[in-house]
């Protein structure tokens, strides 16, 4: 029987593990949680340009953070993949959790604003490991 620690996705054999990524999954939600504290008066506004930015920004940060999580790790092809969902789904569990029972952590006006980004860094950053792993 396969275990996340034995095997990635699709019977691919590459070891992931579990613990890593589930701890940088905690620290890249803190990071966010961090960064739409401090700068989310500028960002997380309505009509903000500085929002149109920051999304455009979320882009090659996403690309370069999912990449250097798969030369660090040396992971390759699916295993990157299946860490970059492990970190996106812990991430997404404590920010869901958070939104919903401790709305002032993130300090912004317009909760919904930086809900949305945090969902479109999700998204950015799995469609980027999909990507950086089919490019293997």
């Amino acid at each position: 029987m396969k275990t996340m620690s034995q095997t990635g996705v699709a019977g691919d054999r590459t070891s992931v593990n579990l613990p890593l990524f589930v701890g940088l999954g905690v620290l890249a939600w803190v990071a966010g949680v961090l960064l739409i504290r401090f700068a989310g008066a500028s960002f997380f506004v309505e009509g903000s340009a500085w929002l149109v930015g920051l999304y455009m920004l979320t882009i090659p940060g996403a690309w370069l953070l999912v990449k250097g999580i798969a030369l660090a790790t040396k992971l390759s092809g699916t295993a990157i993949v299946t860490a970059i969902v492990i970190m996106n789904a812990t991430a997404t569990l404590l920010d869901g959790a958070a939104i919903a029972w401790l709305p002032s952590l993130y300090g912004v006006l317009t909760p919904a604003l930086a809900a949305a980004w945090l969902l479109w860094f999700v998204g950015v950053s799995s469609w980027a490991s999909i990507l950086i792993s089919r490019a293997e």
